[in-house]
């Protein structure tokens, strides 16, 4: 949690004092029963600009700081943003994975959901949950 705390602070940090864009916390609860799923996410829109970055903890065990990601208006406040990891570290001994990561963001009802391709994997993990705005 503290981790999670700081590298939150580390995204506000990275925006100027007068930016457009707007930081979104998320809670996920997952829907697929499976395991792999971070319950906390943060990320930081900009439509204006066309950008978007996402940080959450296999972000913050492979990178250490917060990730750009691919970014779509889907409509106006409804983003898709696609991202994709190497190493994130299994439960299954000295292997590591990589997945593909899709969120939705619903600025207006402020919701998110999220979807985690395992690459090797049969199933997706999937979760939703509400997302406050951090800073605008």
């Amino acid at each position: 949690m503290k981790n999670f705390l700081a590298g939150t602070l580390l995204v506000l940090s990275t925006l100027p004092a007068m930016a457009a864009p707007t930081a979104y916390q998320c809670h996920y609860e997952g829907h697929t029963g499976r395991n792999g799923l971070q319950k906390k996410a943060v990320y930081v829109i900009d439509p204006e600009a066309g950008t978007a970055m996402a940080y959450d903890g296999y972000i913050h065990h492979t990178n250490k700081a917060p990730m750009p990601t691919s970014f779509k208006e889907l409509q106006p406040g409804k983003y898709l943003l696609k991202w994709k990891l190497d190493n994130i570290p299994s439960k299954r001994g000295n292997t590591s994975l990589t997945a593909t990561f899709s969120a939705r963001v619903n600025t207006g009802k402020r919701s998110s959901t999220i979807s985690v391709r395992i690459h090797g994997a049969d199933n997706d993990i999937r979760g939703s949950g509400p997302c406050t705005a951090v800073r605008q």
